[in-house]
């Protein structure tokens, strides 16, 4: 394990210096961590362009000629699509993106808040009620 992540190391070091962008390193470090292990959802990545104007877009191939010009496909979930014109300033566009991340966080957090007190309860923690849909109902 040790030798195929140092290999993955290295393969990265020499893309990075080959001038290569963060998503193009990426992708490659994906492709050949799958190759080197046999998993079948890395070695997908081989054959799939996330970033760049080949990247998959919301309407397929209908989608050609639609993309907004200012969605270039640099971000991840970059799919072409922005009907309100969202991403078209850069500084609104990059308040958005975090503003995402701190909802994704509080996702998790919720999810974590539903799983945690079942698993307690089956751990022998007493827990007025274990079951998260059904914890409303105490209140009232």
């Amino acid at each position: 394990m040790a030798t195929q992540m140092q290999a993955v190391g290295a393969l990265t070091n020499s893309l990075m210096e080959s001038g290569k962008s963060i998503q193009q390193v990426a992708q490659e470090v994906v492709c050949t961590r799958g190759l080197m292990t046999g998993s079948s959802v890395l070695t997908h990545a081989c054959n799939v362009e996330w970033y760049g104007p080949d990247r998959p877009k919301w309407l397929g191939p209908f989608s050609d000629g639609d993309v907004p010009p200012h969605l270039k496909g640099e971000f991840p979930g970059d799919y072409g699509w922005d009907t309100a014109g969202l991403a078209s300033d850069p500084a609104t566009f990059a308040q958005l993106r975090e503003a995402e991340v701190m909802n994704a966080r509080f996702a998790m957090l919720g999810a974590a808040g539903c799983l945690v007190p079942e698993w307690l309860a089956e751990n022998g923690v007493s827990v007025q009620e274990p079951v998260w849909f059904k914890a409303g109902s105490t209140i009232f």
